[in-house]
């Protein structure tokens, strides 16, 4: 994500605020992660939503065809998915994962129509965090069949 300022001295045109994409194909729960950061200074903005937004609709756009994947039950269950013997055929999700603490992120996710399924704790696996608990939070948004 590039700021597109208007280049007035001292303006920040140009300037790397972000990165974001689909980072796992799939995930641990067998579907794909999108994924997103900003510097500090651009928190609260709106270029998160934006970018979001953005990524979502050119991610559904993108070409596909129906596969057969192994996913976490609880990225299905209650979705009225059609049961093909031991099959179950639902339509594809995107997922995010954030810490249970950044609000920021959940805002930005639920803007952009995710809903919240699964909550855990796992050892944190970050530089620095050797030895801590990170507290984390799933989200699935569910792709809208074409019409």
């Amino acid at each position: 994500m590039i700021d597109r300022g208007d280049g007035a001295e001292g303006g920040t045109a140009g300037v790397l605020v972000g990165t974001g994409g689909v980072h796992h194909t799939r995930n641990a729960a067998g579907w794909p992660e999108v994924g997103y950061m900003l510097r500090k200074e651009y928190w609260g903005k709106g270029i998160a939503t934006e970018f979001l937004r953005a990524l979502i609709e050119a991610w559904w756009a993108l070409p596909r065809e129906e596969i057969e994947i192994e996913v976490d039950a609880e990225t299905v269950e209650g979705r009225g998915g059609e049961k093909n013997s031991e099959k179950l055929v639902v339509p594809e999700i995107l997922t995010a994962i954030i810490e249970t603490g950044n609000v920021g992120s959940r805002r930005v996710l639920e803007k952009a129509g995710f809903k919240e399924y699964k909550e855990w704790t796992e050892p944190d696996s970050r530089v620095g965090y050797e030895g801590l608990t990170a507290s984390l939070l799933a989200f699935y948004l569910e792709r809208v069949p074409d019409s």
